[in-house]
């Protein structure tokens, strides 16, 4: 089995432009058992938004419960990679369906500093498209993030 590799290009968020709130700086430092628990590494506080200009529907991978960090979004995970560094983005999803800045900007984070990543500056998305057999196997597993990461890098036939 295999996966299929997307690739987007998009721009870092200017500040204004869907840079964020600090939201997640919050909860990650105020709840970093919980995210570690999820990934099965420990973040950098905080998400690279990226607008890559396009809808881009998030496929979960796994997720944190709002209720685990004391919030009333869900927060779906899909590991994916930021200039070919290993990383996460993140969906928040309310009630109705919506949260966050939508899906044409991704929230990433990561355990690793991403370098040259200044606002306005281009980067690489890779996203990982697994069928829903696969998907329902990966969840059913219960993995850690890093531990799905490794299995995304298996499937996919890409390195560290």
């Amino acid at each position: 089995m295999r996966c299929v590799v997307k690739s987007l290009k998009g721009h870092v968020c200017k500040p204004g432009e869907g840079s964020g709130c600090k939201h997640f700086s919050r909860r990650m430092n105020d709840f970093p058992q919980v995210f570690e628990r999820a990934t099965g590494e420990r973040l950098i506080p905080g998400t690279l938004n990226v607008n890559v200009g396009v809808q881009t529907p998030v496929t979960e991978h796994f997720r944190i419960h709002g209720r685990e960090i004391n919030e009333t979004e869900e927060f779906l995970f899909e590991v994916c990679q930021v200039n070919g560094i290993w990383a996460y983005r993140i969906r928040p999803l309310d009630s109705s369906g919506g949260g966050g800045h939508g899906d044409h900007i991704l929230e990433i984070s990561c355990s690793k500093q991403i370098p040259d990543v200044s606002p306005g500056t281009e980067v690489e998305i890779t996203l990982f498209a697994l069928d829903e057999q696969q998907l329902s196997e990966l969840k059913g597993r219960a993995l850690q993030g890093r531990e799905i990461a490794e299995k995304l890098r298996e499937l996919s036939g890409r390195g560290s």
